[in-house]
Protein backbone atom coordinates (compact mmCIF):
# COMPACT_ATOMS: atom_id res chain seq x y z
CA UNK A 1 0.00 0.00 0.00
CA UNK A 2 1.43 3.35 -1.36
CA UNK A 3 0.70 6.51 1.20
CA UNK A 4 1.14 9.85 0.39
CA UNK A 5 4.23 11.59 2.26
CA UNK A 6 1.20 13.94 3.82
CA UNK A 7 -0.83 10.94 5.22
CA UNK A 8 2.63 9.07 5.95
CA UNK A 9 3.19 11.82 8.19
CA UNK A 10 -0.54 12.26 9.37
CA UNK A 11 -0.66 9.13 10.53
CA UNK A 12 2.62 9.08 12.06
CA UNK A 13 1.73 12.18 14.32
CA UNK A 14 -1.31 10.12 15.66
CA UNK A 15 1.06 7.33 16.85
CA UNK A 16 3.92 10.08 18.61
CA UNK A 17 0.58 11.78 20.11
CA UNK A 18 -1.46 8.59 21.21
CA UNK A 19 0.95 5.66 21.40
CA UNK A 20 -1.05 3.28 19.74
CA UNK A 21 -0.73 -0.14 19.73
CA UNK A 22 0.20 -2.46 16.53
CA UNK A 23 -3.29 -2.86 15.94
CA UNK A 24 -4.38 0.32 16.43
CA UNK A 25 -2.11 1.89 14.08
CA UNK A 26 -2.59 -0.94 11.32
CA UNK A 27 -6.52 0.72 11.92
CA UNK A 28 -5.23 4.25 12.24
CA UNK A 29 -4.04 3.27 8.45
CA UNK A 30 -6.56 1.47 6.69
CA UNK A 31 -9.17 4.71 8.08
CA UNK A 32 -7.15 7.45 6.76
CA UNK A 33 -6.98 5.27 2.85
CA UNK A 34 -10.50 4.50 3.83
CA UNK A 35 -11.13 8.12 3.33
CA UNK A 36 -9.09 8.90 0.78
CA UNK A 37 -10.32 6.62 -1.41
CA UNK A 38 -14.54 7.24 -0.82
CA UNK A 39 -13.48 11.44 -1.56
CA UNK A 40 -11.64 9.58 -4.90
CA UNK A 41 -14.62 7.58 -5.71
CA UNK A 42 -16.49 10.78 -5.00
CA UNK A 43 -15.09 12.89 -7.45
CA UNK A 44 -15.37 10.36 -10.17
CA UNK A 45 -19.04 9.80 -9.67
CA UNK A 46 -19.77 13.22 -10.07
CA UNK A 47 -16.89 14.49 -11.60
CA UNK A 48 -18.88 17.80 -13.08
CA UNK A 49 -20.45 18.74 -10.22
CA UNK A 50 -24.54 19.73 -9.82
CA UNK A 51 -26.21 22.73 -10.90
CA UNK A 52 -29.68 24.14 -11.19
CA UNK A 53 -31.42 26.81 -13.35
CA UNK A 54 -34.76 28.27 -15.16
CA UNK A 55 -36.18 28.93 -12.03
CA UNK A 56 -39.71 29.79 -11.25
CA UNK A 57 -42.02 30.17 -8.10
CA UNK A 58 -42.69 26.89 -8.17
CA UNK A 59 -39.60 24.73 -9.29
CA UNK A 60 -36.41 24.83 -10.59
CA UNK A 61 -34.31 22.71 -12.68
CA UNK A 62 -31.58 20.61 -10.94
CA UNK A 63 -28.82 18.83 -12.60
CA UNK A 64 -25.55 16.70 -12.78
CA UNK A 65 -23.79 13.83 -14.44
CA UNK A 66 -23.41 10.57 -13.21
CA UNK A 67 -20.26 7.81 -14.19
CA UNK A 68 -21.90 5.18 -15.42
CA UNK A 69 -19.02 2.52 -14.02
CA UNK A 70 -19.93 0.04 -16.62
CA UNK A 71 -23.77 0.30 -16.74
CA UNK A 72 -26.12 0.58 -18.97
CA UNK A 73 -28.38 3.12 -16.73
CA UNK A 74 -28.19 4.09 -13.11
CA UNK A 75 -30.33 4.65 -10.95
CA UNK A 76 -30.16 8.67 -9.17
CA UNK A 77 -32.22 9.70 -5.80
CA UNK A 78 -32.22 13.51 -5.22
CA UNK A 79 -33.68 15.62 -2.63
CA UNK A 80 -34.25 19.08 -1.77
CA UNK A 81 -34.80 20.19 1.92
CA UNK A 82 -34.67 24.02 3.26
CA UNK A 83 -31.53 23.38 4.88
CA UNK A 84 -27.96 22.22 4.18
CA UNK A 85 -28.33 19.89 6.42
CA UNK A 86 -31.04 18.01 4.55
CA UNK A 87 -33.50 17.83 8.19
CA UNK A 88 -35.87 19.72 6.41
CA UNK A 89 -36.78 17.96 3.19
CA UNK A 90 -39.42 19.45 0.77
CA UNK A 91 -39.24 17.10 -1.63
CA UNK A 92 -38.00 13.87 -3.03
CA UNK A 93 -37.27 11.51 -6.17
CA UNK A 94 -35.70 9.11 -8.36
CA UNK A 95 -34.06 9.36 -11.85
CA UNK A 96 -32.44 7.34 -14.55
CA UNK A 97 -29.09 8.59 -15.95
CA UNK A 98 -28.58 6.77 -19.58
CA UNK A 99 -26.24 6.76 -22.55
CA UNK A 100 -29.10 8.31 -24.68
CA UNK A 101 -28.71 11.65 -22.31
CA UNK A 102 -24.79 11.19 -21.83
CA UNK A 103 -25.62 10.25 -18.45
CA UNK A 104 -26.73 13.48 -17.42
CA UNK A 105 -29.89 13.94 -15.06
CA UNK A 106 -32.55 16.89 -15.11
CA UNK A 107 -35.16 16.68 -12.61
CA UNK A 108 -37.90 19.55 -12.86
CA UNK A 109 -37.97 19.83 -8.76
CA UNK A 110 -41.96 20.80 -7.63
CA UNK A 111 -41.26 23.13 -4.21
CA UNK A 112 -43.51 24.50 -2.18
CA UNK A 113 -42.09 28.00 -1.51
CA UNK A 114 -41.78 31.16 -4.32
CA UNK A 115 -38.51 33.43 -3.62
CA UNK A 116 -36.65 30.74 -1.66
CA UNK A 117 -33.20 29.36 -1.01
CA UNK A 118 -33.11 25.47 -1.19
CA UNK A 119 -30.10 22.39 -1.21
CA UNK A 120 -30.46 19.90 -3.43
CA UNK A 121 -28.08 16.76 -3.67
CA UNK A 122 -28.13 13.35 -5.69
CA UNK A 123 -27.53 10.42 -4.96
CA UNK A 124 -26.08 7.23 -7.08
CA UNK A 125 -23.38 4.19 -6.53
CA UNK A 126 -23.78 4.74 -2.47
CA UNK A 127 -22.33 8.14 -2.70
CA UNK A 128 -23.84 11.43 -2.36
CA UNK A 129 -23.21 14.28 -4.57
CA UNK A 130 -22.10 17.75 -3.40
CA UNK A 131 -24.30 19.75 -1.96
CA UNK A 132 -25.74 22.43 -4.32
CA UNK A 133 -27.92 24.96 -3.75
CA UNK A 134 -30.54 27.32 -5.86
CA UNK A 135 -33.67 29.98 -5.36
CA UNK A 136 -37.20 29.95 -6.45
CA UNK A 137 -38.55 32.59 -8.29
CA UNK A 138 -40.29 35.57 -6.26
CA UNK A 139 -44.43 35.31 -6.00
CA UNK A 140 -44.68 38.88 -7.50
CA UNK A 141 -42.74 41.80 -9.01
CA UNK A 142 -39.52 42.17 -7.28
CA UNK A 143 -36.12 43.60 -7.25
CA UNK A 144 -33.54 41.39 -8.21
CA UNK A 145 -30.47 40.78 -7.97
CA UNK A 146 -28.22 39.09 -11.43
CA UNK A 147 -25.09 38.32 -12.36
CA UNK A 148 -24.65 38.73 -15.91
CA UNK A 149 -22.62 37.03 -17.84
CA UNK A 150 -21.70 35.94 -21.35
CA UNK A 151 -19.06 34.68 -24.36
CA UNK A 152 -16.86 32.69 -21.86
CA UNK A 153 -14.07 31.16 -23.91
CA UNK A 154 -11.82 28.77 -21.73
CA UNK A 155 -9.06 28.92 -24.15
CA UNK A 156 -9.36 32.57 -23.09
CA UNK A 157 -9.34 31.99 -19.09
CA UNK A 158 -10.61 34.83 -16.90
CA UNK A 159 -12.54 31.78 -15.41
CA UNK A 160 -12.09 33.39 -12.12
CA UNK A 161 -14.82 35.72 -12.67
CA UNK A 162 -16.85 32.65 -11.70
CA UNK A 163 -14.87 32.22 -8.73
CA UNK A 164 -16.05 35.65 -7.24
CA UNK A 165 -19.51 35.05 -8.24
CA UNK A 166 -19.63 31.43 -6.15
CA UNK A 167 -18.33 33.07 -3.26
CA UNK A 168 -21.07 35.07 -2.97
CA UNK A 169 -24.70 35.04 -1.28
CA UNK A 170 -26.83 37.64 -2.28
CA UNK A 171 -27.30 36.76 -6.24
CA UNK A 172 -31.15 36.03 -7.07
CA UNK A 173 -29.71 34.39 -10.45
CA UNK A 174 -26.87 34.49 -13.17
CA UNK A 175 -27.81 34.87 -16.33
CA UNK A 176 -25.23 33.80 -19.34
CA UNK A 177 -26.34 35.35 -22.59
CA UNK A 178 -24.82 33.38 -25.11
CA UNK A 179 -21.28 31.04 -25.88
CA UNK A 180 -21.32 29.46 -22.64
CA UNK A 181 -18.97 26.99 -24.67
CA UNK A 182 -17.02 27.94 -27.51
CA UNK A 183 -16.89 25.21 -30.08
CA UNK A 184 -13.37 26.34 -31.36
CA UNK A 185 -10.80 28.83 -30.03
CA UNK A 186 -10.47 31.80 -32.59
CA UNK A 187 -6.82 32.66 -33.97
CA UNK A 188 -5.92 35.01 -31.70
CA UNK A 189 -6.69 32.96 -28.77
CA UNK A 190 -4.24 30.12 -30.29
CA UNK A 191 -1.60 32.42 -30.63
CA UNK A 192 -1.69 33.65 -27.38
CA UNK A 193 -1.73 29.77 -26.54
CA UNK A 194 1.93 29.38 -24.46
CA UNK A 195 0.86 25.64 -25.25
CA UNK A 196 -0.85 23.73 -27.40
CA UNK A 197 -4.46 23.78 -27.03
CA UNK A 198 -6.40 20.99 -25.04
CA UNK A 199 -9.48 19.89 -26.99
CA UNK A 200 -8.59 22.80 -29.85
CA UNK A 201 -10.46 20.95 -32.71
CA UNK A 202 -13.76 22.15 -33.78
CA UNK A 203 -16.65 19.17 -32.36
CA UNK A 204 -17.44 16.51 -35.74
CA UNK A 205 -19.90 14.31 -33.86
CA UNK A 206 -22.47 14.44 -30.55
CA UNK A 207 -19.36 12.97 -28.84
CA UNK A 208 -17.27 15.55 -29.72
CA UNK A 209 -19.85 18.45 -28.50
CA UNK A 210 -20.43 16.21 -25.08
CA UNK A 211 -16.52 16.17 -24.77
CA UNK A 212 -16.55 20.02 -25.05
CA UNK A 213 -19.02 20.42 -22.31
CA UNK A 214 -17.36 17.90 -20.28
CA UNK A 215 -13.92 19.93 -21.23
CA UNK A 216 -15.21 22.85 -19.34
CA UNK A 217 -17.31 21.56 -16.40
CA UNK A 218 -13.72 20.75 -15.37
CA UNK A 219 -13.28 23.90 -14.27
CA UNK A 220 -13.41 24.57 -10.42
CA UNK A 221 -14.68 27.88 -10.67
CA UNK A 222 -17.37 27.46 -13.19
CA UNK A 223 -18.42 24.10 -11.12
CA UNK A 224 -18.58 26.32 -8.07
CA UNK A 225 -20.33 29.09 -9.51
CA UNK A 226 -23.04 26.61 -10.68
CA UNK A 227 -23.14 24.79 -7.39
CA UNK A 228 -24.16 27.96 -5.51
CA UNK A 229 -26.53 29.75 -7.51
CA UNK A 230 -29.47 28.93 -10.12
CA UNK A 231 -28.29 29.86 -13.96
CA UNK A 232 -30.34 30.76 -16.85
CA UNK A 233 -28.30 30.11 -19.88
CA UNK A 234 -29.39 31.91 -23.41
CA UNK A 235 -27.54 29.67 -26.41
CA UNK A 236 -25.79 31.59 -29.56
CA UNK A 237 -24.04 30.71 -32.68
CA UNK A 238 -21.04 28.90 -30.93
CA UNK A 239 -23.37 27.23 -28.09
CA UNK A 240 -25.73 25.86 -31.37
CA UNK A 241 -24.41 24.90 -34.49
CA UNK A 242 -28.02 25.18 -36.06
CA UNK A 243 -26.48 23.35 -39.21
CA UNK A 244 -24.85 21.04 -37.68
CA UNK A 245 -25.87 17.10 -38.56
CA UNK A 246 -28.63 15.45 -36.94
CA UNK A 247 -28.70 18.73 -34.15
CA UNK A 248 -25.44 16.97 -32.64
CA UNK A 249 -24.92 20.52 -30.83
CA UNK A 250 -28.51 21.40 -29.87
CA UNK A 251 -28.82 17.30 -28.25
CA UNK A 252 -25.48 18.14 -26.54
CA UNK A 253 -26.76 21.61 -25.38
CA UNK A 254 -29.60 20.61 -23.70
CA UNK A 255 -28.11 17.49 -21.69
CA UNK A 256 -25.42 19.87 -20.39
CA UNK A 257 -27.31 23.21 -19.72
CA UNK A 258 -30.29 23.40 -16.98
CA UNK A 259 -33.43 23.89 -18.95
CA UNK A 260 -35.80 21.76 -21.11
CA UNK A 261 -36.24 21.90 -24.95
CA UNK A 262 -38.93 20.23 -27.45
CA UNK A 263 -38.16 17.15 -29.22
CA UNK A 264 -35.32 17.41 -31.54
CA UNK A 265 -36.75 16.47 -34.99
CA UNK A 266 -36.58 20.03 -36.42
CA UNK A 267 -34.73 21.27 -33.13
CA UNK A 268 -33.27 24.47 -34.73
CA UNK A 269 -36.14 25.65 -35.62
CA UNK A 270 -38.16 24.71 -32.47
CA UNK A 271 -35.54 25.95 -30.97
CA UNK A 272 -35.92 29.87 -31.81
CA UNK A 273 -39.88 29.67 -32.34
CA UNK A 274 -39.63 28.66 -28.40
CA UNK A 275 -37.94 31.27 -27.50
CA UNK A 276 -40.35 34.53 -28.22
CA UNK A 277 -39.52 38.05 -27.12
CA UNK A 278 -41.71 40.63 -25.92
CA UNK A 279 -41.12 43.96 -25.57
CA UNK A 280 -39.94 44.65 -21.87
CA UNK A 281 -40.34 41.43 -20.63
CA UNK A 282 -36.52 39.97 -20.74
CA UNK A 283 -38.25 37.33 -18.32
CA UNK A 284 -38.89 35.80 -21.84
CA UNK A 285 -35.65 35.38 -23.54
CA UNK A 286 -34.21 34.10 -19.73
CA UNK A 287 -36.82 32.16 -19.19
CA UNK A 288 -38.29 30.48 -22.52
CA UNK A 289 -41.57 28.50 -20.89
CA UNK A 290 -42.73 31.96 -19.06
CA UNK A 291 -45.85 33.23 -19.57
CA UNK A 292 -46.01 36.15 -22.05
Amino acid sequence: MSLSRRLFFGIGSGMGLCGLLPTQKLAAADTSVSRRKHFEDLSKIFAYGVASGDPLKDRVILWTHVDERGQDHVLVEWEVALDPEFENTVSIGTAYAEPSSDFTVKIDAILPFAGTTYYYRFRAHNYWSPVGRTKTAPEKSENLRLAVVSCSSIWSGYMNAYEMLARRADLDLIVHCGDYAYDVPDPQELRNMPYRAVNRLKPASLHDHRQRYRYYRLDPHLRAAHQQHPWSIIWDNHDVLTDAPQNESIQAFFEWIFSWILQLENASRRLVESCPICAGRIALLILPHAPC
